[in-house]
């Protein structure tokens, strides 16, 4: 056997496997570069999108409205700051807890039940119910909601914004009663105004006719 042409085999074998481990390399720090620019871009991601649910949720824990999520099968599964602060309980209290079975009067049950069906289908509304606080005092608030849904499109539950109107509404039955006291009030005043007109035109006449006799 020749040699040299034994070395010459082995020269070229130990080349080509330089070449491929350099190519090897090369492909490896190209995919630790690349390893490294997707983590950094997730990284950034995250943050953004953790910046971006802390900026919402304190928007949503101090707008004036009271937020609270429910499951499809009406227990609710998040109460927010606002909300527990509006009907004085406390989240954990709350959550895990019915809906209609805690706070609402049962009068308005069948109200919520058809609202829900609306949501379900993609149907916005407005409703406006009586609650009851944990102390027992009675509350009047206008409900709105959105339907949330799982990846598959499953509907998963509904999300209940809650606006306080019990000031509103006390001063519109205030007002109310006060303009029934002042119609009260002119009615009153008319008919006392009628009866004193009688009552002075009967002698005015009486004295008009014997001035009329004298003359």
């Amino acid at each position: 056997m020749d040699i040299s042409k034994l070395e010459r085999k082995l020269e070229r074998a130990i080349a080509a496997r330089k070449q491929a481990e350099k190519i090897l390399e090369d492909k490896a720090l190209e995919l630790y570069a690349l390893n490294q620019q997707l983590e950094k871009q997730v990284e950034e991601r995250t943050y953004q999108l953790a910046q971006s649910e802390t900026k919402y949720r304190s928007m949503i824990e101090n707008v004036e409205l009271g937020l609270i999520e429910v499951n499809a099968t009406g227990i609710i599964t998040k109460a927010y700051p606002r909300f527990c602060n509006m009907i004085g309980y406390s989240a954990p209290e709350l959550e895990g807890q019915s809906l209609k079975d805690t706070f609402v009067e049962k009068e308005y049950w069948s109200v919520l039940d058809e609202q829900e069906q609306k949501r379900v289908k993609g149907e916005p509304g407005t409703i406006q119910i009586q609650l009851k606080r944990k102390d027992g005092a009675l509350l009047w608030v206008v409900v709105s909601g959105a339907p949330f849904y799982d990846l598959d499109g499953n509907h998963e539950g509904t999300v209940g914004i809650y606006y306080d109107i019990t000031e509103s509404i006390k001063l519109r039955t205030e007002l109310e009663n006060a303009n029934i006291v002042a119609e009260k009030a002119r009615q009153a005043e008319k008919n006392f105004l009628a009866n004193m007109s009688h009552e002075i035109r009967t002698p005015m006449n009486g004295i008009i006719g014997m001035t009329d006799l004298l003359l």
